[in-house]
């Protein structure tokens, strides 16, 4: 699902962040990876999505393919569907007026039939106990619920790599 061989990345202004990354991940693997503050967690999350080099910037060097898309070659919205990425800070992510929209936006975005996209929401609120909650602003939310709400709305994306940051 996910290959990188010999990564060197760094944001632009900065040193390398990452160097001399091998990483492969199959169907149906876990990789936890842990390290302290500024070791490069989220930096190699967002490589996995595309965001780096895409978004971010800088300087990636070495090879990454998501399924068989080498991520240098394609554009984040090819990558969006199959990784999901759920960001370390939900209020970094969520920021619709409602958590139904919240979850609805990511399948608007890829273009998505309206009956599908609602039997999606209802499928995934029900799935992780969000129906009470889907006319509530993500503000009014507890900490807990705005993660859930982060993780709805990547889970109905139906990615085949799931990142939780």
């Amino acid at each position: 699902m996910i290959r990188l061989s010999d990564i060197r990345y760094r944001y632009p202004r900065s040193g390398w962040i990452l160097e001399g990354v091998d990483l492969s991940l199959g169907e149906g693997d876990y990789l936890l990876i842990g390290g302290g503050n500024g070791s490069g967690k989220s930096t190699l999350a967002y490589i996995f999505n595309g965001l780096i080099p895409h978004y971010f910037g800088g300087i990636l060097q070495g090879s990454v393919t998501v399924g068989n898309l080498d991520i240098l070659k394609h554009k984040v919205s090819d990558l969006f569907a199959r990784v999901g990425l759920v960001l370390q800070n939900p209020d970094a992510q969520l920021f619709n007026s409602t958590v139904e929209n919240e979850i609805a936006f990511g399948l608007e975005s890829l273009g998505l039939p309206g009956a599908e996209i609602d039997q999606r929401i209802r499928e995934i609120s029900t799935a992780l106990g969000l129906d009470d909650l889907l006319g509530r602003s993500p503000q009014t939310l507890s900490g807990g619920e705005r993660r859930l709400a982060a993780v709805a709305s990547v889970l109905c994306l139906r990615p085949s790599v799931l990142v939780l940051d």
